[in-house]
Parts: structure tokens; sequence; C-alpha cells
């Protein structure tokens, strides 16, 4: 019964983040691309608005741009956030840790994703979902820079992922997403 609960906010959450997906703008298929990009291109400046704690480089699921099978990639070309939450393996061994803690990180998750959404959307940044069915997610800039992102190093994370289509893609896992939209985006 619980992990149906569970089950119906991840859904709705997901959902509530799909919804404002338009024809077209779903992602394609990656092309066989072996451009390298440098990784610490995220802007290190201090900004007093932004909370470094909830906004992380994630380097350590970055691998090399030589991904020979498309099929097991999706392509995101422009300006997004990809929300992403542990696979289902993932969650049913949380699930089975700690249920009650699990249950209340996923109410909150579902929430301060809802909030984020609204934010991203009054800031014309597009929105999806991150499922594991693909492997990998490249993100190819507006230099011709790419970042791929191995999904099987973030099977068990909760956030979303944030691409400028300039700098490395950063992932965002906290409460209030409108300073780092400011400093990431660079919107005012």
């Amino acid at each position: 019964m619980k992990f149906a609960n569970f089950t119906i906010h991840v859904a709705v959450g997901i959902c509530l983040c799909a919804c404002n997906s338009k024809p077209g703008q779903q992602a394609t298929s990656a092309a066989n691309d072996t451009t390298t990009a440098p990784v610490d291109s995220t802007p290190t400046k201090e900004a007093d608005y932004v909370s470094y704690e909830e906004v992380q480089r994630i380097d350590s699921a970055l691998v090399p741009n030589t991904i020979s099978d498309t099929g097991l990639a999706v392509l995101i070309t422009k300006t997004t956030s990809i929300v992403i939450v542990p696979d289902e393996i993932h969650m049913r061994q949380q699930i089975r840790v700690d249920s009650e803690g699990f249950y209340s990180v996923a109410d909150d998750f579902s929430y301060y994703t809802s909030m984020a959404r609204d934010t991203l959307e009054k800031n014309g940044i597009s929105q999806q979902s991150y499922n594991h069915q693909k492997r990998y997610l490249v993100f190819k800039g507006t230099a011709g820079t790419i970042y791929t992102i191995d999904g099987d190093k973030i099977q068990n994370v909760w956030g979303t992922i944030l691409f400028n289509s300039v700098d490395t893609p950063v992932l965002w896992s906290g409460t209030d997403i409108a300073p780092t939209v400011k400093w990431y985006f660079k919107k005012e």
C-alpha cells in the first residue's frame, strides 16, 4: 500500500513536470559524437544568493562522449531542466531500509519539484523527466560542446538537472530554485 502511495506521488510529480512539454520538445536519440567538453565550466564565482549546498556539479556521472549505440542515449540540445528520481530498484531498497523516511523524502521532493516547476515555467525554461529507460543523457551546447551523463551513475538521485546550453549541467536539489535560476541561467 505504501509503495502504491509513493508511486502515485512520484507519478504526479513527474506528470506535473511533463505537463508543460509541448510537441516537438521531446528529447531525441543522440548522434555519435566524440567532441569532449571541459568539465569545469560551471561558474565558481561566489554569489550570496545561491546555496551551493543545493547545487552540485555532477562530474562523477560525466563520461567520454563516445556513445556507440545511440539508442541508449537521450539528446538534449536546448536550455532545459530534467527531473530525476531513483530507479525502481533503488526505491524498493530505500523502502526496505526506512519506509517512513523514504515516503517523507518522496513527499518533500514532490512538493519542492512542483514549486521549482512553477519557477522554471515563469522563466521560460523547458522541463522534462528522466525515467532511466535510456542509459545516457547527452547535452549538446551551443558552442558544440557535449556533456554525457551516465544514467547508471545517477540511479539513486533525487533532483533536477539544469542545462543552460553553455555550462556543464548541474544538479539542483533544494527548496527554492529561484536563486539558482538567476545564477545558472543568468535570469533577472
